[in-house]
């Protein structure tokens, strides 16, 4: 209760504590924030008030004070009316109101004294010894409400209430789903709606990816007054300037030339730019950081690896990079790699990095990088899931500043330094899935987390603690064979002993009973605090396919137990906010409702993929975006932006006779054989244009050129280190003077007869098709039909059976090519189980990989599995 009761004075009088560090002898630093001499005595007593006599604590207060203050003299009594019992757990966090001194005597440990101004009113009951040390002048009376006396269970406010006024509300953890006549489900503490709303304006277009699909916005970050963003795959950052949009700084293609290895995209899920974080001291250093899943090592053992469970072909990376902070201009030979982390599946691997950026120059946290990195881990399979002696499932905080003959740096607070359990850059573990980093004013970390089947988190983040993945699912057992409901059970009453910290929100799937992946995940988070409408809430998104926009207020999420006695655990209520949407970018109009999914639809660049995949973003003044991953535009959250500031006018649009560049897409169909290890080079005049493999049949680029201009262009498929050419298609191209242009090449037109770099008479094409050549054995040769069977569908067929074969499905060596290749599902009505080609879309391999919440994965060796029959549909799904 102390603790608590701390965090609510602390907040009320902006107060910080602190404490001096010597660190190997070298400069002293400071590790956390100032402490005004008031808060010191209050932390004091507070210490004293531990060692009182034993007794049954009092039940936690999870209302802050809102009394007013006043002035006045005489002799003060002590105004805190809690009615907590135990053995000297209570503090004192009334307004004093008179001049007097406290000689009100507890029936705790001992008696206090203290000063202040004002009259106090109200009595104690608890066993504590108070202090009131607190002055305050006004013209009220002060009114304490931390009178909580029951367990809190349905300490919410009221639906239609914004949870935004400063008032700590929670609501008890640890209270098991509701299951209707139906099977439904649906949890205690669900989002309640609130009166709040999001004011959504388009703010800047972005470019699409090199595929000419739109990119997939991840991460938003800021130094000084630049904003800039990152996308995902082609691993590229932008700089937003006055609503107008300029190419940064291209990771992907400096990683590659610096060390020949790719950013690794393997899976289209998890892949590519992670996140990316400026040192606070980026003005006179120019270092900044980027957090990314890299191709892995030929040889490993020269690299450093925090730990290494690696079962496949990429690693988790973390990289610094210099710029030059006067020009921002980014040398691209600067690569410095920090440290590796080897995962196990394709899934759950590093994630957003971040500096504490409220820490000031001199105090402990200052210049320290925190890192979020997944459990590697589907299934929590891992070991021990995000509770093992490795980097997987943890929060990881170092120095990354080069120190001597080291790459960084460990600060000396952190908790296990020294401890051989556990590496010494954790800061805390037992996470699953830790997806975004944000700080509150103070100072104090929070983490949103996606969930398994059950239950999103929001955590805070303490030094040291354990979140309990893969034993608990937020504030509950994790039961490994069950589903939506069933997997969970409620937490063992001595659950205490576990020494487990649970989340400060927590949002419930909901859908039928025993379902898996029902694909509702969280992200964020955002808290605003510069004098916006949104000040004082913390902001979180169901971020895969409803963009539904969640919030909780701040002061709840601070009186939120997260430890201890399972029946006291508690949390700040999730509440829902409504979107509206500048129709017309018109401030003088009414904003239309709408809901993300439909906003991101209304768009031309949507992506059709029936997702939203929002992510937010916080700008230099405070002010929150929303970008996605399925259309190139980044909305701004009006309502954030400080009101003393104006939100900058979208850049006037010049009119000319003719536009000097036009778009040109070029739509491109390969001839039949697709691979990995595949690229198309687009060649017109100066200009040069590569596009790696995408998974489909046809190759889709885009670029700007100069308007009616006559090149020869030359179009080549080749291998993607360009040694073999394996088809070329060639003209003359005069563009129009239309604003975009499309150019459609299709497999057909490509010479592929001309290529045959070993002279035998056969094309590289054949050669690479029927995989017997060595010139082409560094592409990857798809497996024909026979494989498949032999090494994947003969580990399926004792569920997939011609004696009722699960899904209606029959996997058997007799079975005929037919009966998958091009054939509907009579799991998924309208479904194509193998669609040659497009591996993506079809169900079979939806279905083992478990794609956009379909229900169901390859059991053992599943990784492998999945990576063969993908293999072998992006060859064409190849008969014998």
């Amino acid at each position: 209760m102390i603790n608590t009761i701390l965090l609510d004075v602390h907040s009320s009088l902006k107060c910080q504590h602190w404490a001096a560090v010597t660190i190997s002898g070298r400069k002293t630093i400071l590790t956390g924030r100032s402490l005004p001499a008031v808060c010191l005595l209050l932390t004091t007593l507070a210490l004293a008030s531990c060692g009182g006599s034993s007794g049954t604590s009092g039940v936690e207060e999870t209302t802050a004070d809102q009394g007013s203050s006043g002035t006045g003299s005489g002799t003060s009594s002590d105004s805190d009316n809690n009615t907590s019992t135990g053995g000297g757990t209570g503090s004192d966090t009334a307004t004093d109101t008179s001049t007097g001194s406290d000689t009100t005597t507890d029936t705790g440990t001992g008696t206090g004294t203290g000063t202040g101004t004002g009259t106090d009113t109200d009595t104690d009951t608890d066993t504590d010894t108070d202090t009131d040390t607190d002055t305050d002048t006004g013209t009220g009376t002060g009114n304490d409400t931390n009178n909580n006396t029951q367990p809190p269970v349905d300490d919410q406010q009221q639906s239609g209430t914004p949870d935004n006024a400063g008032i700590a509300t929670t609501t008890a953890s640890a209270r098991m789903p509701l299951i209707d006549s139906s099977e439904q489900v649906t949890w205690p503490f669900a989002p309640q709606a609130s009166t709040l709303e999001l004011d959504l304006m388009a703010f800047v277009e972005m470019p699409p990816a090199s595929s000419g699909r739109p990119s997939r916005w991840n991460d938003m970050e800021f130094t000084g007054d630049r904003l800039f963003v990152s996308s995902e795959h082609d691993g590229r950052i932008y700089e937003i300037t006055d609503r107008q949009v300029r190419f940064w700084f291209d990771v992907a293609g400096a990683t590659l030339s610096s060390t020949g290895r790719r950013i690794n995209i393997d899976n289209p899920w998890h892949g590519g730019v992670r996140g990316f974080a400026f040192h606070p001291d980026f003005s006179s250093n120019g270092k900044f950081y980027v957090s990314m899943l890299q191709d892995r090592p030929a040889n490993p053992a020269n690299f450093n690896y925090l730990s290494d469970n690696s079962n496949v072909t990429a690693d988790s990376v973390v990289v610094e990079w210099t710029a030059n902070p006067a020009t921002f201009v980014v040398d691209v030979d600067s690569y410095r790699e920090l440290f590796r982390v080897g995962i196990p599946e394709f899934d759950h691997p590093i994630k957003q990095i971040a500096f504490n950026p409220h820490a000031l120059s001199g105090q402990g946290d200052y210049g320290l990088l925190y890192i979020a990195h997944g459990d590697g881990s589907a299934e929590g399979t891992s070991e021990a899931g995000g509770e093992g002696n490795d980097a997987l499932g943890k929060i990881l905080r170092i120095n990354p500043l080069v120190s001597g003959s080291n790459s960084y740096s460990i600060p000396t607070d952190n908790p296990f330094v020294g401890n051989v359990s556990l590496p010494d850059e954790v800061y805390s573990l037992g996470h699953r899935n830790p997806h975004h980093l944000a700080f509150l004013p103070d100072g104090q970390l929070l983490v949103t987390e996606a969930g398994h089947d059950n239950i999103e988190e929001v955590n805070m983040i303490n030094s040291g603690a354990n979140y309990g993945w893969s034993q608990r699912e937020g504030a509950f057992v994790r039961i490994l064979a069950g589903g939506l409901a069933n997997g969970v059970s409620e937490l063992p009453s001595n659950d205490e002993s576990n020494g487990l910290t649970y989340p400060v929100a927590q949002v419930g799937h909901t859908g039928a009973l025993g379902a898996n992946f029902v694909g509702q995940s969280l992200g964020g988070g955002f808290t605003s605090n510069n004098g916006s409408a949104l000040d004082g809430e913390f902001f979180y998104v169901d971020f895969p396919s409803s963009g539904q926009m969640f919030h909780s207020s701040v002061n709840s999420i601070v009186a939120s137990q997260t430890t201890g006695d399972p029946a006291q655990l508690t949390m700040a209520q999730t509440f829902e906010a409504s979107v509206l949407f500048d129709h017309d970018n018109n401030a003088n109009t009414a904003s239309n409702p709408i809901n993300m999914l439909s906003l991101l639809q209304s768009s031309e660049s949507y992506d059709g993929s029936g997702r939203v995949d929002v992510r937010i973003g916080q700008g230099a003044l405070g002010e929150m975006y929303l970008m996605n991953k399925r259309n190139n535009t980044i909305y701004l959250v009006r309502n954030s932006y400080p009101p003393s500031r104006e939100i900058p006018a979208m850049p006037a649009v010049v009119e000319a006779s003719a536009p000097s560049n036009i778009r040109v897409n070029f739509d491109i169909t390969v001839p039949a054989y697709m691979s990995n290890e595949l690229q198309i080079q687009v060649a017109w005049g100066d200009r040069e244009l590569t596009a790696d493999f995408v998974v489909d049949e046809t190759w889709s680029v885009s670029d700007d050129f100069p308007t009616d201009t006559e090149n020869t262009l030359t179009v080549t498929f080749n291998d993607r280190n360009g040694d073999i050419t394996l088809g070329s298609y060639e003209t003359v191209l005069r563009t129009g003077m239309n604003a975009t242009e499309t150019i459609t090449i299709s497999a057909a037109q490509f010479d592929t007869d001309q290529w045959d770099d070993d002279n035998d008479g056969d094309s590289n094409l054949d050669e690479l098709s029927q995989g017997l050549d060595p010139l082409v054995s560094n592409l990857v040769v798809a497996p024909l039909y026979s494989q498949i069977q032999a090494d994947v569908f003969n580990g399926c067929d004792g569920c997939h059976n011609s004696f009722g074969g699960s899904g209606g499905l029959s996997l058997h060596q007799s079975n005929s090519y037919a009966e998958i290749v091009n054939a509907p599902s009579n799991r998924q009505e309208g479904a194509t189980l193998v669609i040659p080609f497009d591996p993506d879309n079809s169900y079979l391999l939806q279905k083992m990989e478990g794609t956009d919440g379909i229900a169901g994965r390859s059991m053992s060796a599943g990784t492998a599995r999945n990576q063969l029959v993908r293999d072998w549909i992006a060859g064409g799904a190849l008969n014998d």
